[in-house]
């Protein structure tokens, strides 16, 4: 079975704003320009990528930019029922410094026949995991430009 083709909607699903809202609290230091720019979000398209989804969003123009943030900016992650080892969520910035896509991966479960908007889920804080991973990500990228160079 092959991913859902892009589904147009207008209005985020509980489970994407949860997940913005949760970004705004752990960028606090993006306020008040993060909060103008995701109230002002609309869904473009939402496509189910198979292991998650992208949901492309619509800024207003008028929105303060964040030129200064890091993309993506990390998300928490989520138990959600239907998917056993949970998901993760990172919301991409354009080059322009402003929100461009949310996208929510799985941990290797399939999302190819859930309903994406209507999920279960609880969210939870990941600050300590993101500084996991980047440490992780460190070590692999140094690993690597050792064998490069050798």
């Amino acid at each position: 079975m092959h991913p859902s083709p892009a589904v147009a909607t207008f209005e985020l699903t509980a489970l994407e704003r949860a997940v913005l809202d949760g970004i705004r609290e752990d960028y606090a230091e993006l306020q008040p320009a993060l909060d103008v720019q995701l109230d002002s979000a609309r869904v473009l398209k939402r496509r189910n990528s198979g292991v998650g989804f992208f949901t492309n969003l619509e800024i207003d123009g008028s929105a303060p930019p964040l030129l200064a943030a890091p993309s993506p900016l990390n998300g928490r992650e989520a138990i959600v029922s239907e998917t056993p080892h949970g998901m993760g969520f990172v919301l991409w910035l354009s080059k322009d410094g402003f929100a461009d896509f949310l996208e929510g991966f799985t941990y290797g479960d399939s999302t190819v026949e859930l309903d994406l908007p209507a999920l279960n889920f609880e969210l939870e804080a990941v600050a300590h995991k993101r500084e996991r991973v980047a440490s992780t990500k460190r070590r692999s990228l140094w690993s690597l430009i050792r064998r490069v160079r050798s």
